[in-house]
Protein backbone atom coordinates (compact mmCIF):
# COMPACT_ATOMS: atom_id res chain seq x y z
CA UNK A 1 0.00 0.00 0.00
CA UNK A 2 1.72 3.46 -1.16
CA UNK A 3 1.24 6.43 1.46
CA UNK A 4 -0.06 9.47 -0.63
CA UNK A 5 1.14 12.81 0.38
CA UNK A 6 -1.15 14.41 2.62
CA UNK A 7 -0.11 11.72 5.04
CA UNK A 8 3.48 12.37 4.84
CA UNK A 9 2.54 16.03 5.12
CA UNK A 10 0.64 15.43 8.20
CA UNK A 11 3.74 13.21 9.83
CA UNK A 12 6.55 15.90 8.86
CA UNK A 13 4.41 18.63 10.55
CA UNK A 14 3.34 16.57 13.53
CA UNK A 15 7.27 15.97 13.88
CA UNK A 16 7.61 19.38 13.62
CA UNK A 17 5.64 20.40 16.19
CA UNK A 18 6.96 17.47 18.82
CA UNK A 19 10.48 18.75 17.57
CA UNK A 20 9.58 22.24 18.65
CA UNK A 21 8.05 21.43 21.68
CA UNK A 22 11.28 19.49 22.93
CA UNK A 23 13.41 22.69 21.48
CA UNK A 24 11.17 24.77 23.79
CA UNK A 25 11.50 22.59 26.80
CA UNK A 26 15.17 22.57 26.53
CA UNK A 27 15.62 26.16 26.32
CA UNK A 28 13.24 27.04 29.49
CA UNK A 29 15.16 24.46 31.32
CA UNK A 30 18.55 25.82 30.72
CA UNK A 31 17.64 29.34 31.24
CA UNK A 32 16.01 28.55 34.73
CA UNK A 33 19.54 26.73 35.27
CA UNK A 34 21.40 29.90 34.44
CA UNK A 35 19.26 32.43 36.38
CA UNK A 36 19.69 29.57 39.56
CA UNK A 37 23.22 29.58 38.78
CA UNK A 38 23.45 33.02 38.95
CA UNK A 39 21.64 33.85 41.79
CA UNK A 40 23.70 30.98 43.71
CA UNK A 41 26.78 32.78 42.64
CA UNK A 42 25.01 36.16 44.04
CA UNK A 43 24.12 34.72 47.31
CA UNK A 44 27.82 33.02 47.46
CA UNK A 45 29.21 36.64 47.20
CA UNK A 46 26.62 37.94 49.67
CA UNK A 47 27.87 35.51 52.47
CA UNK A 48 31.38 36.32 51.92
CA UNK A 49 30.96 40.37 52.48
CA UNK A 50 28.97 39.52 55.18
CA UNK A 51 31.86 37.18 57.04
CA UNK A 52 34.15 39.79 55.49
CA UNK A 53 32.52 42.49 57.82
CA UNK A 54 32.10 40.10 60.68
CA UNK A 55 36.21 39.64 60.39
CA UNK A 56 36.81 43.30 59.85
CA UNK A 57 34.69 44.68 63.15
CA UNK A 58 35.97 41.50 65.00
CA UNK A 59 39.86 41.48 64.28
CA UNK A 60 40.35 45.19 62.56
CA UNK A 61 38.84 47.45 64.19
CA UNK A 62 39.34 48.27 68.03
CA UNK A 63 36.51 48.54 70.46
CA UNK A 64 37.30 52.12 70.52
CA UNK A 65 36.96 52.45 66.97
CA UNK A 66 33.60 50.52 66.67
CA UNK A 67 32.50 52.35 69.66
CA UNK A 68 33.06 56.30 67.83
CA UNK A 69 31.60 54.52 64.67
CA UNK A 70 28.20 53.69 66.30
CA UNK A 71 28.42 57.29 67.82
CA UNK A 72 24.82 57.62 69.77
CA UNK A 73 22.83 55.04 67.36
CA UNK A 74 23.47 51.07 68.36
CA UNK A 75 22.94 50.63 64.42
CA UNK A 76 24.53 51.68 60.96
CA UNK A 77 23.35 51.38 57.64
CA UNK A 78 25.32 50.85 54.63
CA UNK A 79 24.43 49.98 50.67
CA UNK A 80 25.23 47.16 48.78
CA UNK A 81 26.51 47.62 45.50
CA UNK A 82 28.05 45.27 43.13
CA UNK A 83 31.90 45.78 44.43
CA UNK A 84 31.61 46.11 47.71
CA UNK A 85 34.00 43.07 48.41
CA UNK A 86 36.62 45.08 46.62
CA UNK A 87 35.83 48.19 48.46
CA UNK A 88 36.22 46.30 51.40
CA UNK A 89 39.81 44.79 50.32
CA UNK A 90 40.79 48.93 49.08
CA UNK A 91 39.41 51.38 52.15
CA UNK A 92 38.10 51.01 55.47
CA UNK A 93 34.97 50.08 56.69
CA UNK A 94 34.20 53.32 57.73
CA UNK A 95 34.15 54.62 54.15
CA UNK A 96 31.77 52.46 52.85
CA UNK A 97 28.52 54.49 51.55
CA UNK A 98 25.22 54.36 53.79
CA UNK A 99 22.01 53.03 52.58
CA UNK A 100 20.03 50.24 53.80
CA UNK A 101 21.12 46.95 52.89
CA UNK A 102 23.27 46.30 55.22
CA UNK A 103 22.69 46.93 59.07
CA UNK A 104 25.45 46.35 61.90
CA UNK A 105 23.94 46.28 65.12
CA UNK A 106 25.36 46.76 68.79
CA UNK A 107 23.13 44.32 70.87
CA UNK A 108 24.84 44.06 74.42
CA UNK A 109 27.92 44.88 75.70
CA UNK A 110 29.40 43.16 79.10
CA UNK A 111 32.81 43.41 80.70
CA UNK A 112 33.88 40.49 78.42
CA UNK A 113 33.17 42.11 74.79
CA UNK A 114 30.30 43.49 73.05
CA UNK A 115 27.57 41.13 71.18
CA UNK A 116 26.49 42.35 67.73
CA UNK A 117 24.29 41.29 64.61
CA UNK A 118 24.41 41.91 60.98
CA UNK A 119 21.40 42.01 58.80
CA UNK A 120 21.82 41.80 55.39
CA UNK A 121 18.40 42.56 53.12
CA UNK A 122 18.61 42.67 49.49
CA UNK A 123 15.61 42.68 46.88
CA UNK A 124 16.57 43.56 43.40
CA UNK A 125 15.12 42.88 39.97
CA UNK A 126 16.57 39.12 40.17
CA UNK A 127 17.10 38.64 43.57
CA UNK A 128 15.95 38.20 46.72
CA UNK A 129 18.41 37.76 49.77
CA UNK A 130 18.00 37.87 53.47
CA UNK A 131 20.61 37.11 56.26
CA UNK A 132 21.21 37.52 59.53
CA UNK A 133 24.41 36.58 62.17
CA UNK A 134 25.12 37.56 65.62
CA UNK A 135 28.69 37.95 66.32
CA UNK A 136 30.91 38.54 69.78
CA UNK A 137 34.06 41.17 69.95
CA UNK A 138 35.44 39.88 72.53
CA UNK A 139 38.06 41.76 74.57
CA UNK A 140 40.90 39.82 73.47
CA UNK A 141 40.46 40.62 69.93
CA UNK A 142 41.70 44.24 70.84
CA UNK A 143 44.70 42.90 72.04
CA UNK A 144 46.12 40.93 69.23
Amino acid sequence: MKKSEGSILIEVMASILMLSIAGIFVLSTSLKCLRHYENRITEEKLNRVVNMLIKECKYNKSKEELEEFFCDNDVIYFKYDENIDNKLFDCDIFCLESGNDIEIQKISEDSMGTSYKIKVSIDNENIYYEREEEFYKSWWMDEV
